[in-house]
């Protein structure tokens, strides 16, 4: 079953790379350097200043990026 998943994202991406696209290469990595960062801060404000969620302990884990059982 995971195997048609894993093929789905392959088909997915691919399609989005070779997608002919009307904005610039800036522009592109602007937006993804912005939703990265974005997405740290908020992680970083919710679980440091207000403690409202850590899978593992208090503070940022690598754990997290990484498939547990």
């Amino acid at each position: 079953m995971w195997i048609l998943v894993y093929i789905f994202f392959v088909i997915l991406i691919a399609i989005a790379y070779f997608v002919p696209k009307n904005i610039k290469k800036n522009e592109i990595y602007s937006t993804s350097i912005f939703a990265i960062l974005f997405g740290f801060i908020s992680d970083e404000v919710l679980d440091l200043h207000l403690n409202l969620y850590g899978y593992f302990n208090h503070g940022f884990q690598w754990q997290g990026f990484f498939y547990s059982d």
